[in-house]
């Protein structure tokens, strides 16, 4: 349904606002006009929203960021946290993060940082090329299954 489709959008191109970044933003909830969907949303919206759910910490993805993560402080405790791990993504020279959460850390995460060498680039490059091949390869079968759910909704 066009509700559900939203939902999704919603979720997957919602962005922070960053009051370092840009400030004033702290209380901003509006449409993310840099995505051109979802929504971007302060500090103050995710630390009433965590404390409303009894939490600390949320952690996002879906945006690069230079070094691989970057954490928001949202005040009284709170804090929004982006990861993302694909380093070097789209030949951009960033790094990739992971965020480990260990029992009794209050939240609070070790963030892991790593570059892709010459070696992953080359590996990722044949793996790109392998699935152009398959899609290529299968392009009238994924036609006919793709009008199929088409027509379905």
């Amino acid at each position: 349904s066009a509700r559900n489709l939203y939902l999704v959008e919603d979720l997957l191109w919602s962005d922070p606002a960053n009051p370092v970044l840009d400030p004033g933003s702290e209380r901003d909830l509006e449409p993310n006009a840099a995505r051109g969907a979802g929504t971007r949303y302060g500090s103050v919206f995710v630390r009433d929203w965590l404390r409303k759910n009894g939490l600390k910490t949320l952690v996002r993805s879906h945006q690069c960021m230079p070094k691989g993560w970057d954490r928001i402080d949202c005040g009284q405790g709170t804090a929004c946290y982006t990861v993302f791990s694909a380093s070097d993504y789209d030949s951009g020279g960033n790094d990739g993060a992971v965020l480990v959460f260990e029992p009794g850390s209050m939240g609070t995460p070790t963030v892991i940082e790593y570059q892709s060498t010459p070696e992953t680039n080359t590996m990722r490059s044949r793996n790109r090329q392998r699935l152009v091949d398959l899609i290529c390869g299968h392009k009238a079968e994924l036609r006919v299954e793709l009008k199929r759910v088409a027509g379905r909704r």
